[in-house]
């Protein structure tokens, strides 16, 4: 999908990932993370983990209103 090889370039580029070609038949592709995005995986675990803790605050949420000023 293009959308995900979007989104793995963008993180290839800023050196989270490093990505490694086989020259196979179909060619295949393997991405691990840097130590630069290994250090990434303790601050999104927290996030995740915190939003499964607050799942049920964040579900009773209700959008806010916004200003529209004309």
């Amino acid at each position: 999908d293009s959308s995900t090889s979007r989104g793995l370039g963008d993180v290839y580029k800023r050196q989270l990932i490093d990505r490694q070609v086989h020259e196979s038949v179909p060619p295949t592709v393997d991405y691990s993370l840097t130590e630069l995005g290994q250090r990434l995986v303790e601050p999104i675990e927290m996030i995740y983990d915190w939003a499964r803790d607050n799942a049920p605050a964040l579900d009773a949420l209700q959008p806010r209103q916004t200003s529209r000023r004309r």
